[in-house]
């Protein structure tokens, strides 16, 4: 840079046009002006210096320098003589004469150079090589080292060293240069490693092998490595689940055959009641006229009997007891025990991979060498070997005609065979994996099936195509389960409607539903028409095994062992551990809401739900009556003098001042009559209690019973039809039990009111019920017939369904499984307080139309319509509700005490029962 033509003296700045008019300048900014001014110039001075300075030396210098373009300078002369002193003069070699030329080994010819013997000491002439091309290839080293199984040692070390060429790598432009051997060289270098080619191809299918295990075994770890990582990250979230440990009972496998043999030996038995804590083991010895063990070698015997055992010793239930605990287990033996699947080379049982039977007494069942058997479930016998998968088969089942077979395996495909001659004529393929599992649609007509693709795929059985898949996800789907939803469940579970056309030939997929179970420890639940996933639950480890239930519950089992049963609509779950190994399978029971499962120890159990299955295998009719007999004859004992204070007050008209209240009613009769006379009428009110009581809370928990969903579950309009229908039934007994109740209820009343003792009614209920039939026969009992059934039919469809909404909102048991009794006994009071209340001014017209013995006074009532019009004529509208305090006060204290006793199990004790569940 240059600063000539620029003066920087002060002076010019001061005397500028522009200086004139600006502001003037401060003392410091003038002194800072000045100090970057000289700056400057010390700046300009010293590169002037340098520039006179380089000009200098390189005047001075005599040789020539040539800059190198790294910061320094380098002579030409020293430059020069050092590249003459790295060339290398190589002499042409001379041109050979005819007695020096090669000999060809292929044509015999002499030749005086080749590209073989040149690059490759081989006395090949080109001509010859051109020729034959195939016999003298190049081949790269990598190549040759995998075709020919050599190491690099062979290459380079092995005398004689083979010859190669290099060349650059035609793929890859930022690799080094290839080297490329020749191939026939390759050969002989092969067979004098491995001695001959038989052994080279011996070692060549080894090797095949051998990466075959590697890399399954490579699987296996990383497979163990994900269950590992879903095991640690389910234990980092908190309170995700909240197992239950199951008790459990083991006995020693081949009871069966040591009872079955009369002998002296014993059977090991043991109870298992915590993961952590040790089992309790003890010795059991088969007895049938004691059924008990007669020696004890051990503490823990005491605690295990044998209570039953069956006539053909293939059952027997076991009871486990001690201070803490009480359980019993039935152990039921196999009817048949056939061994199908053996190794061909070991002849030693194979594990089953898949079983099914059939109606027409077929079975077929798969191993893990890729066996498929058809045999007969009587002998065992083997009808047909089906011969066509490769590799494990997964799974096989029958279609519902029983005739024919579908099978899933590890080489993609799932087969159809006919078990009359085990062809096959079907194979659908779709999947990229092996077949895990499937399902088949109503008849057969499609099949929806799952893969360790991750996918789920739809299958048309006729065209033997794949028509959709279903859902596609990122991990390995283990299990499938189908189940058919209802209408109602539909809309409950909001599942969308499919706007896409569909094929012709995707049939009985409306209103299906898939619940598929995967490695990742999901449990998802999809549409099959909708192509959705309608719900999904996460569980602690890879889910094996799934089954519906029920058409909303479906229960799934895990790889560690703990079983879930999700509620779907709900979405509630309940879980718990079995203290086994991993869960394998989980089957449904018939139409019970209960399943078996098998696991990988070896063991098969059952489980049922209280709620679904009474422990009593059926309703429960009998110890439900006396249950709800002793209820009534409770109940109407502690309440029988409100209800006779409640009478008289509700046959008081205005008109009559005997009563001022109904507490004055109470006090009066108990002066005047006193605690004999509070319980007049109780005798046929006690007799008639027992049918009375038994048939309206039996009825109600039959038709509550009855009307269950499939799922289990009773809306409220359900409730409300059994509670009405239960009011309905019990009017047999309740009207002529009503009528003479009131007449004797109400003689005191009569007599007080006529001061005189012999117009007072019959103080029998004998000679009461006589004297009706005399005077109007059998109809006589039924008087006010209609009034007690709008009556009680209103009552009881009120009081059920309110009684059973604040029961179930209690605090549940763990043992029993049901609220506490004092719940009980509150959520009675309150259901029946306003039910009666409600329903009082029915209560009233029955009163007045059963009241056969009339005061003076007293008014005539003919039906409920002539009830309902006189005493709103003559009394007031008041009058419906009067005694409604002293109903509550009667009502709820009598249903209170009778829905605790009935739900305490008093007859079940007796019976030897489980108590019963609220229906």
């Amino acid at each position: 840079m240059s600063f000539s033509g620029f003066n920087l003296d002060s002076s010019n700045l001061e005397s500028s046009p522009e200086a004139k008019n600006s502001p003037e300048l401060s003392q410091d900014q003038k002194d800072r002006i000045e100090t970057n001014r000289k700056r400057a110039l010390e700046i300009r001075e010293q590169k002037e210096r340098t520039a006179k300075l380089a000009k200098t030396v390189m005047d001075t210098q005599s040789k020539k320098l040539v800059d190198s373009g790294a910061g320094f300078f380098l002579d030409e002369e020293e430059l020069i003589e050092e590249k003459k002193k790295e060339e290398i003069i190589v002499e042409e070699p001379s041109v050979p004469t005819q007695d020096q030329h090669l000999k060809c080994k292929k044509c015999n010819k002499k030749f005086p150079d080749s590209f073989l013997s040149k690059n490759f000491d081989l006395n090949v002439c080109d001509t010859c090589r051109n020729e034959n091309s195939e016999d003298y290839d190049l081949i790269t080293k990598t190549e040759a080292k995998e075709q020919y199984l050599l190491k690099d040692c062979d290459f380079d070390f092995r005398e004689p060293v083979l010859k190669f060429i290099t060349k650059k790598n035609p793929h890859k432009n930022r690799f080094g240069e290839m080297k490329l051997y020749l191939k026939c060289q390759i050969v002989e270098r092969a067979i004098v490693v491995h001695e001959s080619l038989e052994n080279l191809d011996e070692k060549k299918e080894q090797k095949v092998a051998n990466l075959h295990k590697t890399r399954q075994r490579n699987y296996e770890k990383k497979l163990q490595n994900l269950r590992k990582e879903a095991r640690q990250g389910a234990r980092k979230l908190a309170d995700f689940h909240k197992h239950e440990y199951v008790e459990r009972l083991i006995l020693q496998s081949d009871w069966d055959e040591i009872l079955s043999e009369q002998t002296t030996e014993s059977v090991w038995v043991q109870y298992k009641f915590s993961p952590v804590e040790p089992a309790l083991n003890a010795r059991l010895y088969f007895n049938r006229q004691s059924q008990v063990s007669p020696a004890i070698q051990d503490a823990n015997d005491n605690f295990f009997r044998i209570e039953k055992i069956s006539n053909d010793n293939k059952s027997l239930n076991i009871k486990f007891k001690n201070e803490k605990v009480e359980i019993r287990r039935k152990f039921v033996a196999p009817v048949q025990k056939f061994q199908i699947h053996f190794g061909d080379k070991t002849k030693k049982p194979l594990p089953v991979l898949s079983l099914d039977v059939s109606s027409g007494g077929l079975g077929v069942s798969s191993s893990q060498d890729g066996q498929l058997f058809l045999w007969q479930t009587d002998n065992g016998q083997i009808r047909r070997i089906l011969f066509g998968h490769v590799g494990e088969v997964n799974v096989c089942k029958f279609f519902p005609s029983g005739l024919v077979i579908l099978s899933g395996a590890d080489d993609l495909r799932l087969k159809i065979w006919s078990c009359e001659d085990a062809s096959c004529p079907v194979t659908l393929t779709g999947h990229v994996r092996g077949v895990s599992d499937f399902e088949i649609i109503d008849k057969g007509r499609n099949i929806v099936s799952v893969s360790r693709d991750g996918s789920c795929k739809l299958f048309d059985i006729g065209q033997s195509k794949c028509l959709a898949t279903v859902g596609q996800f990122n991990c390995i789907i283990n299990c499938i389960s189908l189940s058919e939803l209802s209408d109602s469940s539909l809309k409950e579970l909001q599942v969308p409607e499919r706007f896409e056309a569909l094929n012709e030939r995707e049939i009985g997929t409306e209103n299906k539903i898939v619940a598929c179970g995967s490695e990742d420890g999901y449990l998802r639940i999809l549409s099959l028409r909708a192509r959705q996933v309608l719900f999904e639950f996460k569980c602690e480890s890879p889910v094996n095994c799934c089954c519906f239930i029920s058409e909303t519950k479906v229960v799934c089992g895990t790889q560690e062992g703990i079983l879930h049963v999700i509620d779907i609509v709900e979405k509630t779950t309940d879980t718990w551990k079995e203290m086994r190994s991993s869960i394998l399978s989980v089957h449904k029971i018939g139409k019970r809401h209960g399943f078996i499962a098998s696991t990988a120890d070896g063991s098969c159990f059952t489980w049922h739900f209280d709620e679904e299955m009474p422990s009593n295998d059926n309703f429960g009719l009998v110890p439900r009556i006396i249950n709800a007999s002793i209820a009534g004859i409770v109940g109407v004992t502690c309440v029988f003098p409100l209800d006779l204070a409640k009478t008289r007050w509700q046959n008081t008209a205005s008109a009559n001042k005997l009563y001022k209240s109904y507490f004055d009613c109470f006090i009066k009769t108990f002066k005047t009559e006193g605690i004999r006379g509070m319980y007049k009428g109780s005798g046929v009110n006690l007799f008639l209690i027992t049918p009375e009581k038994a048939i309206k809370l039996v009825a109600n928990d039959g038709f509550r019973y009855m009307l269950k969903s499939k799922d289990g579950s009773l809306p409220m309009y359900k409730q409300i039809l059994a509670g009405a229908s239960a009011g309905m039934c019990q009017i047999v007994v309740t009207t002529p039990m009503e009528l003479l109740k009131i007449a004797l209820q109400d003689s005191g009343r009569v007599v007080a009111m006529t001061q005189n003792s012999s117009s007072a009614a019959p103080q029998s209920a004998t000679r009461i019920a006589v004297d009706l039939l005399k005077k109007k026969g059998i109809s006589g009992l039924y008087q006010g017939g209609t009034a007690t059934l709008v009556r009680d039919v209103s009552f009881s469809a009120m009081y059920f369904p309110l009684f059973a909404y604040i029961n179930s909102k209690g605090a549940i048991d763990a043992e029993s499984k049901k609220p506490p009794f004092y719940h009980t006994f509150g959520s009675g009071i309150l259901a029946g307080s306003i039910a009666s209340y409600i329903a009082t001014p029915l209560d009233v017209i029955k009163t007045r139309i059963q009241t056969t013995t009339k005061a003076p006074g007293d008014l005539q009532y003919n039906g409920v319509v002539d009830s309902f019009f006189k005493i709103l004529k003559h009394e007031s509208p008041s009058a419906f509700f009067k005694g409604a305090v002293a109903r509550v006060c009667v009502v709820a204290p009598l249903f209170g005490i009778a829905q605790m006793f009935y739900f305490l199990g008093v007859a079940e004790a007796i019976m030897g029962l489980k108590s019963i569940q609220p229906t």
